[in-house]
């Protein structure tokens, strides 16, 4: 079960998944899904694990804890807990530092997994592998995207009253529309980190956000355009999502 919901949630973080077509929402629209299934695929995982402990111990079979397998999920299930602890502690107050937390802890889990049954038999080592297929195809399109938007393409930042700033790009992709958002990507700013704006207003030669300033990425470009205002940065955009598809 907890291998099986691995995929499925998987399946549901997606940002270009399959389902917006199929059910015409967003992936933002399909997060309570994820978040509730990951809360089960930890439960799931957790049970497992001491389940197991205890049965090995009660057989008299300490020492197979001990192999490389179950070092393996030790690993495995240490990263659902600390996922967990995460999500539960750090997404609304340092939200940056949860999702770094949730793509590595992630990470550790598809690897360990393969690793604690990695025969074909078994079918584990295939669900885990579809799993992190989806998730690395996705991240490709992603960074394609980042790359493609990112040439010949800039965005001009301009401090706003009350800690906003606006960002103008001189290249907007052909699908965005008005209240549709984009993942931004401005290097000067943080180098490898994209982050989501509403889209306040786009044609084929630019695209307007509007930003509020709260902490992280989003205040380091307030105060930048402080100091700098009218600067042009070079930047780069995935997206758009979040309007229903056609």
């Amino acid at each position: 079960m907890a291998i099986s919901n691995v995929a499925f949630i998987t399946f549901l973080a997606l940002k270009n998944t399959p389902l917006a077509y199929l059910t015409a929402y967003s992936y933002e629209r399909l997060n309570p899904l994820h978040q509730v299934a990951g809360y089960a695929t930890v439960t799931y995982a957790l049970l497992h694990s001491i389940l197991m402990s205890v049965g090995f111990i009660q057989l008299h079979a300490r020492s197979y804890l001990l192999l490389a397998p179950q070092i393996h999920a030790m690993a495995a299930v240490t990263a659902f807990f600390v996922l967990l602890v995460f999500a539960l502690l750090f997404k609304r107050i340092r939200y940056e530092v949860f999702y770094i937390s949730h793509i590595l802890m992630y990470m550790v889990i598809i690897i360990n997994v393969g690793f604690h049954r990695p025969l074909l038999s078994t079918r584990s080592v295939i669900i885990t592998g579809f799993a992190g297929g989806l998730w690395g195809l996705d991240r490709l399109l992603r960074a394609c995207r980042i790359l493609w938007y990112a040439y010949d393409n800039s965005a001009t930042i301009t401090p706003l009253p009350h800690g906003g700033t606006r960002i103008v790009l001189r290249r907007s992709p052909s699908r965005a529309v008005a209240g549709a958002h984009c993942f931004l990507w401005i290097p000067k700013i943080r180098a490898i980190e994209t982050h989501p704006f509403t889209i306040i207003r786009a044609t084929p030669l630019s695209l307007d956000s509007v930003v509020a300033a709260h902490d992280g990425f989003t205040n380091d470009l307030h105060n930048y355009a402080v100091k700098h205002p009218g600067a042009v940065l070079r930047a780069s955009i995935d997206g758009p999502y979040g309007q229903l598809p056609n």
